[in-house]
């Protein structure tokens, strides 16, 4: 079962980072970064203390109608949560944003998915690493969003929910980001 997991996340993966560096475009449409702060839900209610740090990533804008868009992204960031002083978990993930927006001059609203992909995580209880917590490889959170343009700067915030749990208990990652996009 792993190993199906593997290869239908590596397969989404190819077929979503795909667009970012299609044959003959060679510009991307922009860098982002910004604030990341995530925690651990279950039945709504956060299980922990919020997990913060930073995002950082590419993304490339494609023009459907002059104010609807469908952007593709790369990002870095880290999600998990802090239980209380002794109890730490975080996931190293890089996601792939998949989304559209809509533009109302230089305002705009976002919504879409992103492929997340654990590509390493650490767990810690009383400062001793390691335990029994092991996340999935691959999560499918979905986000709504919304900026404002200003030049060739866009600031930004998003909140995202994860749709897979993970763990035996059903908990699910939720996590935001606030922070700016320069475009090319």
């Amino acid at each position: 079962m792993k190993s199906l997991t593997l290869l239908i996340s590596s397969a989404l993966f190819v077929a979503l980072i795909n667009p970012l560096f299609a044959e003959g475009d060679t510009k991307l449409g922009g860098i982002r970064a910004g604030y990341h702060q995530s925690d651990i839900f279950n039945n709504g209610s956060n299980t922990g203390n919020p997990n913060t740090g930073f995002y950082l990533g590419v993304y490339k804008n494609n023009k459907i109608v002059p104010t609807l868009h469908w952007m593709v992204g790369l990002e870095y960031y880290q999600n998990g949560s802090k239980s209380d002083s002794a109890r730490k978990w975080t996931m190293n993930t890089i996601g792939v944003p998949v989304n559209l927006k809509v533009k109302a001059g230089p305002v705009f609203a976002l919504g879409g998915i992103s492929a997340n992909f654990v590509i390493s995580q650490d767990y810690e209880n009383s400062g001793i690493a390691g335990g029994a917590q092991k996340a999935p490889v691959f999560d499918l959170p979905v986000f709504l969003g919304a900026g404002f343009r200003v030049l060739v700067v866009n600031i930004e915030a998003r909140y995202y929910w994860g749709m897979i749990g993970i763990d035996r208990h059903g908990d699910k990652n939720q996590f935001w980001q606030l922070g700016l996009g320069v475009s090319f």
